[in-house]
């Protein structure tokens, strides 16, 4: 973690350098907030709702400061601190940052803009100096690489968590004595990521198609999950804690939530995406319908499964 804060620090730090650039010499036609202007989409707001598939999966990995609730003091209290930190500080920067691009190549130049294979290196070099460009290029590689590291390890904690627990496989849930780490749950990310990495790699090339293709197939029932657990918040407080419930907080923004999840999966469906997208429509639904199968069996094996986890939820402030 340690380390993750050190190289998004720097990428961050270099990003700001090169939008401030752009932003204090007028970008290349000047600063304008016509840049949000929704006509500039060759689509319109189709383009608009489409594009927001790949906006979201920028920007989701807010919620797996959860993954480390365990290890946290306080967790009741700090991880949604985090949680809020996380979608706040980043939206803004988001923002800022999309301006910063968009004014530097110009309102009219929107289709440059989209066949940049690397736009900020361009502007960095075009804005700020020659220097920058190496600088932008540095850290687009340490940026990659702490994300990569962020996402291995948050998913390595829920495998393991979920093997410990009895809904995955037991040996996922078993720790190194060695090193106390979840090795075989480790094992298991790593192998498949980098089957998964050189499959898609090799059939479909690694950038932007393969990227694309696994950012939608990523993204589309990580929205959906958004939206139900928006839904289910309002079912579990009304069933478990009806004394606390508060319709604003736990009813309308939720809803208000769920709904703008909608948006970019409505963007994906309508109108069908062209080849190989409307492939991932078909294996999104075929993973989702996995994931019903598991937990419907899980719930048929029945056992102490259920109790212990609403144990862990009911004390994890303690």
């Amino acid at each position: 973690m340690k380390t993750d804060l050190f190289f998004v620090a720097f990428e961050v730090l270099v990003l700001i350098i090169v939008a401030v650039s752009i932003i204090a010499q007028g970008g290349a036609e000047g600063n304008t907030l016509s840049v949000f202007t929704p006509q500039h989409s060759p689509t319109g707001w189709g383009g608009v709702l489409f594009g927001m598939i790949f906006a979201m999966m920028t920007f989701m990995g807010f919620e797996s400061a959860g993954t480390v609730a365990e290890e946290t003091s306080n967790p009741r209290k700090n991880i949604p601190r985090a949680i809020w930190g996380s979608v706040i500080g980043i939206g803004i920067f988001y923002i800022f940052m999309t301006y910063a691009m968009s004014i530097g190549y110009g309102p009219s130049k929107g289709a440059e803009f989209a066949a940049a294979t690397i736009p900020m290196e361009d502007l960095a070099d075009r804005y700020a100096g020659p220097g920058m460009r190496w600088a932008v290029d540095i850290a687009g590689i340490l940026s990659a690489f702490a994300v990569s590291l962020a996402l291995n390890n948050a998913t390595v904690r829920v495998i393991f968590a979920m093997g410990r627990d009895g809904v995955l496989p037991k040996f996922l849930g078993q720790i190194d004595p060695k090193f106390a780490a979840p090795k075989n749950s480790i094992h298991l990310v790593a192998l498949c990521t980098i089957v998964l990495a050189l499959v898609i790699g090799i059939l479909f090339g690694p950038y932007p198609n393969g990227y694309g293709l696994l950012g939608s197939f990523g993204t589309l029932p990580i929205l959906l999950l958004y939206v139900i657990a928006s839904i289910s918040l309002y079912r579990f407080m009304k069933k478990h804690d009806p004394l606390h419930f508060n319709w604003w907080h736990h009813a309308i923004m939720p809803g208000i939530g769920g709904l703008f999840m909608l948006l970019p999966i409505y963007g994906t469906v309508f109108p069908l995406p062209p080849w190989p997208y409307n492939l991932i429509l078909l294996l999104v639904v075929l993973y989702i319908a996995t994931g019903v199968i598991w937990g419907f069996r899980l719930r048929m094996k029945g056992g102490d499964m259920l109790d212990r986890l609403q144990k862990i939820m009911d004390h994890a402030g303690d």
